[in-house]
């Protein structure tokens, strides 16, 4: 009996690509040479060999000599040992003005919000480094905006500008802080809200936050923000804490982690679900982490 079999060549090439991905997986591939270029200028790309290794870091500075100042594009690729090159990686840099080691400060400059224009100027005192505190006058509205910053040496050469973010206010009206909110966990939804009986700037919390229903655990975390009286809210401090019930570790309630507490811990080793004692990191069985744990607070007081 003679059979016939009929294969279109959509299946071909799929068929031939499985084998290709096959052929990548069964042979361990490693890494031999890259290149790297910049701009658009492939041509003038530089081949680096390295020694074969399945993972490699590349850590070394590039040499951009013969970049102008200014902004441009880094692009790099890998060759492994079958000599296949990976996709290119791209990243955008800026190259400041070359600045020869030794050079004094001469004068700084500021400005807002982008407007150059109205750049206003500092003498400095020709040394390599300087400390500037002074009050930089401007005629803003309420609100915030953006400061720019750089300064220049001996030899004419401006620095690369930093940008701050700020809130300016020119108003007379005191500016306290009279509120605060703050949640747990995911919990944004349903805040916590507290008026301070004595608005004050800068103002101190400095008492207990009541975590009322969460659950005894590790690793929950507390969100907090405050609010102005021009009603303006800060942004929001998130810290992580722990919520422990009773005297952590102290499994036999004396007060202290001792041999007691051992005893007590080992017969609920292997413990799993409904573990009433031993389960010190709340993942529902006690074990070798809970193990280490306890180890970790063995011989140590209860402090209430």
């Amino acid at each position: 009996m003679r059979c016939g079999i009929q294969i279109s060549t959509l299946q071909l090439l799929n068929a031939m690509a499985i084998l290709c991905l096959l052929g990548l997986h069964a042979k361990s591939q490693t890494i031999i040479a890259y290149q790297y270029w910049y701009d658009s200028d492939y041509a003038s790309a530089t081949n680096v060999s390295i020694a074969p290794t399945a993972n490699f870091e590349l850590d070394d500075a590039l040499p951009t000599t013969g970049l102008s100042v200014g902004f441009h594009s880094l692009h790099i690729q890998f060759q492994d040992d079958s000599l296949h090159w990976s996709p290119a990686m791209s990243k955008m840099f800026y190259k400041p003005t070359d600045v020869l080691p030794g050079n004094t400060l001469v004068e700084a400059e500021y400005w807002y919000d982008q407007d150059h224009s109205t750049a206003q100027t500092i003498a400095l005192g020709g040394n390599l480094t300087e400390t500037i505190q002074q009050d930089l006058s401007a005629n803003l509205t309420d609100g915030f905006h953006q400061v720019g910053f750089r300064v220049k040496d001996d030899q004419g050469y401006w620095s690369t500008p930093m940008c701050r973010v700020f809130y300016g206010q020119q108003s007379t009206n005191p500016n306290n802080i009279e509120h605060y909110r703050y949640w747990f966990n995911d919990a944004v939804s349903t805040p916590f809200s507290t008026a301070i009986l004595s608005p004050a700037s800068p103002y101190t919390l400095d008492e207990a936050l009541p975590t009322g229903s969460l659950p005894e655990g590790l690793n929950h975390t507390v969100s907090i923000q405050f609010r102005n009286t021009n009603m303006l809210w800060s942004p929001i401090l998130t810290a992580e804490f722990d919520k422990i019930i009773g005297c952590y570790g102290d499994l036999n309630g004396d007060f202290q982690v001792d041999t007691g507490d051992l005893l007590d811990f080992l017969g609920a080793f292997g413990c799993s679900l409904d573990c009433s004692a031993g389960d010190l990191n709340f993942d529902d069985i006690v074990d070798s982490q809970d193990l280490l744990i306890f180890l970790g607070l063995f011989g140590s007081e209860c402090d209430f």
